[in-house]
């Protein structure tokens, strides 16, 4: 039997009144939501992991640049001592060659 245009009306006000939520509505809302990706420590985490991985490379790359260079100017000083102890070692030769002959 068809609804007379009253009836309807009545029941269709019936259905959308508003009527209070229970108490604890929100808290199951809430359980039944997904918890955002970016609230999940494993997504931190990975993250964090993703982070390092990326600038590892060029801290290291840094970090063997610079001993190289350190290595490099430590090799040029080296250079230049063992020439200045190579000039120092042939005069005090030449000075005890001299001395020798003037006693002999």
């Amino acid at each position: 039997m068809p609804l007379s245009n009253d009836d309807f009306e009545q029941e269709l006000s019936a259905a959308l009144r508003r009527e209070p939520a229970p108490p604890d509505f929100a808290a199951k809302l809430k359980r039944r939501l997904p918890v955002p990706v970016w609230r999940r420590p494993a997504v931190w985490a990975i993250a964090a992991a993703v982070l390092f991985a990326a600038l590892l490379p060029p801290v290291v790359l840094e970090y063997r640049r610079e001993r190289r260079a350190q290595a490099l100017e430590a090799s040029r000083e080296l250079i230049v001592a063992l020439r200045i102890t190579n000039v120092k070692l042939r005069q005090t030769k030449e000075r005890i060659q001299r001395a020798t002959r003037h006693t002999l």
